[in-house]
């Protein structure tokens, strides 16, 4: 996960949350935005 979004700007880390979310959708994270 560092990996992936270590290297993204901050305003780019709400579509890495985004595509974490599509990878892997955690239960508190899918239910606070989806």
């Amino acid at each position: 996960m560092k990996n992936l979004c270590g290297e993204v700007h901050f305003k780019n880390l709400i579509k890495c949350l985004h595509l974490i979310c599509e990878i892997n959708p955690a239960p508190y994270y899918r239910t606070s935005t989806h």
